[in-house]
């Protein structure tokens, strides 16, 4: 078998393996909007601390990143199948948690340090779920997906390479940012999911 040919029976069966997942995943869409929503509420509380608080101080905001990717953390359980196979939701989301236990150990690390650690964490988990997006079948793909992938995958650059300086009010902002877009995709994503099963069941009864 050649390389194209060995890649080609990847992808193929990468697609076949979220599709299964994304089928685990459908009876409980309404539990994907509910986090999403979560996610999005826990990023507005992330942006209102580090721009309101009068000493900047990234550990809330830390916690408030752990939080989300644990919320992620169960939706990428739930997905798994009887071979316990990690999904790609669960392994953007142990990312997620990783950045934020960095951010939270931010006053014992250096600037350096925190950015690349976990802005290669959110760099990551960006890779990982855009990849696994673009291989969702179209009726299960939600337009907001990929482009929270890419913000995700963004912001993980502009952090790796210290764009923000020493400026920890803008290293929030981009975080809480990141995590409010990234929660409208799981919204996004519950809702095109809960659509294609009422299909399904509209087609079931005709």
């Amino acid at each position: 078998m050649s390389d194209k040919s060995a890649e080609a029976a990847e992808r193929d069966a990468f697609r076949a393996y979220l599709a299964t997942a994304v089928a685990r995943l459908a009876p409980r869409s309404r539990a994907l909007v509910i986090a999403g929503i979560i996610i999005v509420v826990l990023g507005v509380a992330l942006v209102a601390i580090v721009t309101q608080s009068r000493v900047v101080s990234l550990i809330p905001a830390g916690i408030l990143m752990a939080l989300a990717g644990l919320f992620e953390l169960g939706i990428g359980h739930n997905a798994r199948g009887d071979d316990a196979r990690t999904t790609p939701w669960a392994r953007a989301a142990v990312l997620n948690i990783f950045a934020g236990l960095f951010v939270i150990a931010a006053p014992f690390l250096s600037l350096a340090w925190l950015s690349g650690l976990a802005g290669m964490c959110v760099l990551a988990a960006g890779v990982v779920r855009l990849r696994c997006d673009f291989a969702l079948p179209l009726a299960h793909r939600s337009a907001i997906m990929p482009i929270s992938a890419a913000v995700t995958a963004l912001i993980g650059v502009l952090i790796v390479t210290r764009w923000p300086g020493e400026n920890l009010v803008l290293i929030g902002l981009l975080f809480g940012v990141e995590m409010i877009v990234r929660g409208w995709a799981w919204v996004g994503f519950g809702v095109t999911l809960r659509r294609a099963l009422n299909r399904v069941v509209r087609q079931e009864r005709s």
